[in-house]
């Protein structure tokens, strides 16, 4: 009876923990893979390494119900919004955080080019929480506004690295533990690029009054 209920406890332990789901890039398309793990408290984390053999284009509706940060480590892209005369890009080295305006959006990944990306979506419901749960109603105000309206871009710090390197780690640890751990990650990367988000305005209107 033993056996039986520590071979149920492993089984539970190793299906309760984060999945990483892989999705091949079809070769007839190019290289690449795009890889996603979704946390207990609906964030997802995903990376996007490609390369096509000819320009693809593609088209979505970006959920209001998430904030978007997008990091880009190797080629660039840009895309267009519906309704929007205006383009948004990001560059190798740059990172950006926004919310999801609910539009359809277009872009197109140039062939040869060598793409690699980070993205984080949190549910906003989860966002407004963490707001609550750590801010004054002062700084809750400044970040809304800041992260809630438009794109703030940021450069990708040495430490965001850091953070993104361990976040691999999550595998080492079974069950809910793996969870803690990528939840733990995700709150440490938030903080530094709120607080990267809030310095660059600091120093703007410094700058720029």
């Amino acid at each position: 009876m033993t056996n039986q209920y520590m071979s149920n406890l492993y089984r539970d332990l190793l299906s309760n923990s984060p999945q990483t789901v892989t999705i091949d890039i079809p070769a007839d398309m190019g290289t690449g893979q795009i890889s996603q793990i979704v946390t207990r408290q609906g964030a997802v984390v995903s990376d996007w390494k490609m390369n096509y053999f000819s320009d693809v284009n593609v088209q979505g509706v970006n959920s209001e119900e998430y904030i978007q940060l997008l990091f880009c480590f190797n080629d660039g892209v840009s895309w267009n919004i519906a309704g929007n005369r205006q383009s948004a890009s990001i560059q190798k080295g740059e990172s950006c955080i926004y919310r999801g305006h609910g539009k359809m959006e277009y872009l197109c990944y140039s062939k040869e080019s060598e793409f690699l990306f980070k993205n984080i979506k949190i549910p906003l419901s989860y966002f407004y929480k963490i707001l609550n749960d750590y801010f004054e109603d002062s700084e809750i105000d400044a970040y809304a506004k800041k992260v809630l309206t438009g794109i703030s871009k940021v450069s990708i710090t040495p430490y965001m690295e850091h953070i993104f390197a361990e976040l691999k780690d999550f595998a080492q640890y079974r069950g809910g533990l793996g969870y803690l751990f990528l939840e733990s990650k995700i709150f440490e990367l938030l903080s530094v690029y709120m607080s990267e988000v809030l310095e660059f305005n600091i120093r703007n209107c410094s700058v720029h009054p």
